[in-house]
């Protein structure tokens, strides 16, 4: 060769020197994070990039220490080598390289190799030391190569490392909302529980004034006692006085009669008067019954609107879960001697997806249970009116109005009870239920 061709040969040597081999392989099998495995060619990566190297180290080496001017520029061998163009072979194993392209690359280091060998400055003879030198120097290529892969699959494992975490402050906000809502309930039961002492002390009240009465009307039958021996121990004064009202009766009569006349009139306003209240009365049971019914179910419309962002995060939980569960098993996936081993680590790492969606879902059920529960009041406290009419002036006579008045104080029970927020679950029946209440949220979720 030429002085010419022996610096255009340097020159991409040089170039090739400054491309960062590994990175361009992570940047061409990002998904693989054993260099050994990638074969291209006949080598795997982390042995073609040692050879890669050896070749143009090698060639610098004795283009200016060795033979240098003397080594033929082209060289045809006459087998399965084919010809070596040193100036061109280089040059389009520069490009070949800066592309990323390792399969053309692979196609020219066989012809290079036995170039060298054929000149004699493949393999000189070197102490012991220099040969362990060169293995070591091997064996760190091939370490840089997957260190650089695990670099590279540890910065992903930080990005979900974020995303977990600020789906946990996702949950903690929603769960300090529904505490202030559990808040409000307590309140509310609060002054439910104000209001049936009220109805507890007029109920004392009424009773006290019953035995007040009833003291009057004792006194009321001594003191008739008292007047009819008066009447006996005085019959001549009452006989006197007979006559007296004798003389009066005819006058009481005629004042009897037009009195009479009046009371009709009085109480034919007082039929109305009761009529009225009556039917005044039954309005505003109907009126309360209405407004208490309203008060549940603008309840019931304020908890269905909230089922909406949990139905929303039913979905996200279980494609995050899917996907965490694929990307555990396709890129994180734990790689041991021992396959049953392997499975049982991936699986405990899929676990934080599930458990999360399984959270996700008891809390949607817990939502829509409160839903129906308030949906339910409020249509029993549209009723409640209606059954009073049913037992009016009936005092529970008999069996059947006996159970309606049962039946009435049930439901009276029912609408001003606690709402029902946790159910009572046993620990071990989770994963016994868990593919059951899966189901029947996706097929609530595709009805709605």
């Amino acid at each position: 060769m030429n002085i010419t061709q022996r610096q255009n040969i340097l020159n991409s040597i040089e170039q090739i020197e400054q491309l960062n081999l590994i990175e361009l392989l992570n940047g061409q099998y990002p998904n693989e994070d054993d260099a050994t495995k990638i074969i291209i060619g006949n080598f795997n990566a982390a042995q073609l990039i040692q050879l890669i190297q050896r070749i143009i180290s090698q060639l610098k080496t004795e283009l200016n220490d060795g033979l240098g001017l003397l080594l033929p520029q082209s060289q045809n061998f006459q087998n399965d080598f084919g010809t070596v163009n040193l100036e061109s072979d280089c040059a389009n194993m520069y490009a070949w390289l800066l592309a990323a392209d390792f399969n053309s690359a692979t196609t020219r280091v066989e012809s290079l190799i036995y170039y060298q060998i054929i000149n004699g400055f493949w393999d000189k003879a070197r102490i012991k030391t220099e040969k362990t030198k060169i293995e070591s120097e091997k064996l760190l290529k091939e370490l840089e190569v997957v260190q650089g892969k695990l670099n590279g699959f540890i910065d992903l494992n930080a990005t979900l490392v974020l995303n977990i975490e600020k789906a946990t402050n996702d949950v903690k906000v929603f769960l300090e909302s529904k505490r202030q809502e559990f808040t409000t309930l307590t309140e509310n039961q609060n002054t439910s529980a104000t209001t049936i002492q009220s109805i507890n002390e007029v109920l004392t009240r009424a009773t006290a004034i019953e035995g007040e009465i009833k003291t009057i009307l004792k006194n009321q039958t001594d003191l008739a006692a008292t007047v009819a021996g008066n009447v006996e121990t005085n019959q001549s004064d009452f006989d006197t006085l007979n006559l007296t009202l004798t003389n009066l009766q005819t006058s009481l009569t005629e004042t009897l009669g037009k009195a009479t006349t009046d009371l009709k009139t009085i109480v034919d306003s007082k039929t109305e008067v009761e009529n009225r209240m009556t039917e005044a009365k039954r309005l505003l049971g109907l009126s309360a019954d209405a407004a208490l019914g309203s008060k549940f179910s603008l309840r019931e419309g304020k908890v269905s609107k909230s089922l909406i962002w949990w139905r929303v995060a039913v979905g996200v939980s279980v494609a995050v879960a899917v996907a965490w569960s694929v990307v555990v098993f396709l890129c994180l996936a734990t790689k041991t001697a021992l396959p049953y081993l392997d499975i049982i680590v991936n699986l405990v790492k899929t676990s934080p997806g599930f458990i999360l969606m399984g959270y996700i879902m008891a809390q949607y059920n817990k939502e829509r249970a409160i839903e129906e529960e308030y949906a339910f009041r409020a249509a029993i406290s549209e009723t409640i009116n209606a059954y009073a009419d049913l037992l009016a002036g009936q005092d529970g006579k008999d069996s059947v109005n006996a159970s309606r008045q049962t039946m009435l104080l049930d439901a009276i029970k029912q609408v001003y009870a606690k709402p029902q927020m946790h159910k009572e679950a046993d620990p071990k029946s989770f994963y016994k239920n868990s593919s059951k209440e899966l189901l029947e949220v996706l097929k609530d979720l595709a009805k709605k």
